[in-house]
């Protein structure tokens, strides 16, 4: 449960965050990462606890790496990439056509299977806390797919309005955690593509799969969302290229269901594919990853792999 906030509290964290966007506005593309690294260094030493989360999760994370990289380190990459993707927001032109210049897929040809794929109907998207994901979202509308994302709504009801106009200038359709996986079907149903994040911790109703060697509470949404509506899940991945405030995309290799299969194996089955394509980047680069949050902070009972509940309720 959220701590109360003070209306005093949330006026500070909206003046300093409206602060540092402006001085982002200023800073020259080049020293928008070195500004973005002072801000995570300062984070890192402000916020001890998360220095001793980004510890634990090393330590379910072990077995994935032959040398364990090191926790302070790790805290400071994860809370400067934290900061740039935010920053990057305030930076990104304002004019479409400007910025879809500035993304590129790596491999043009999935990029056309997938657009072949979402003639037939949507698809559902599965992002991470990886490289670039506040871009990532801005993808699909740029290239005239509409997309409902569902994310957790900020703590400070006014930086979630100012930050979520910013996330839908392009087109993108924000739903909250809270209770949304209806709306997530429904937009399915009207042939609306969805996306959801793959790489939280899941409390209550959740399939606990192996990332990096350590079982995690996964949300089944997205494989239930696969599951019912017949339609393929499609991982996608943003990052940062050589040039500043431009970008690399990724898109993995759809995901299909299979009809008839046993539900609750077939939720594993799909999670766990979507799990390991994060899985191979957080080891091949894992300061690209945010590790400040409690990934394996729920742990499986004995013996007990999935909710057999229907419904979910992210």
């Amino acid at each position: 449960m959220a701590r109360s906030r003070t209306a005093f509290r949330n006026h500070i964290e909206y003046v300093a965050a409206r602060g540092i966007f402006l001085a982002a506005r200023v800073v020259p593309d080049s020293g928008l990462r070195p500004f973005s690294r002072v801000l995570g260094w300062m984070l890192s030493f402000a916020l001890r606890g998360r220095r001793r989360v980004v510890a634990e999760n090393l330590q379910h994370a072990r077995s994935a790496f032959e040398t364990l990289p090191d926790a302070l380190a790790i805290t400071r990459s994860s809370f400067s990439n934290l900061c740039l993707s935010f920053l990057e927001l305030a930076r990104l032109p304002e004019d479409r056509a400007a910025m879809k210049a500035r993304i590129h897929f790596r491999d043009p040809s999935a990029w056309s299977r997938l657009t072949q794929e979402l003639k037939n109907g949507p698809v559902v998207f599965v992002a991470s806390h990886f490289g670039a994901y506040e871009v990532g979202g801005l993808v699909s509308p740029l290239h005239d797919v509409t997309l409902h994302t569902m994310m957790r709504p900020l703590d400070n009801p006014r930086l979630e309005t100012w930050l979520s106009g910013i996330r839908t200038r392009f087109g993108q359709f924000m739903i909250s955690n809270r209770g949304g996986y209806g709306q997530l079907e429904a937009a399915l149903d009207r042939g609306i593509s969805v996306a959801l994040l793959v790489d939280v911790n899941k409390r209550g109703q959740c399939c606990f799969v192996d990332f990096l060697g350590t079982p995690a509470a996964t949300a089944r949404s997205s494989a239930l969302l696969a599951i019912r509506s017949g339609r393929p899940i499609v991982p996608v991945y943003t990052y940062r290229a050589s040039r500043p405030l431009h970008y690399e995309v990724e898109v993995e290799d759809t995901i299909r269901p299979t009809p008839g299969a046993d539900r609750s194996a077939e939720v594993a089955r799909l999670l766990q594919c979507t799990t390991d394509t994060l899985a191979t980047r957080v080891k091949r680069d894992p300061s690209a990853w945010l590790w400040t949050h409690r990934r394996w902070k729920s742990r499986p009972e004995a013996g007990t792999i999935e909710s057999e509940t229907d419904d979910e309720q992210p």
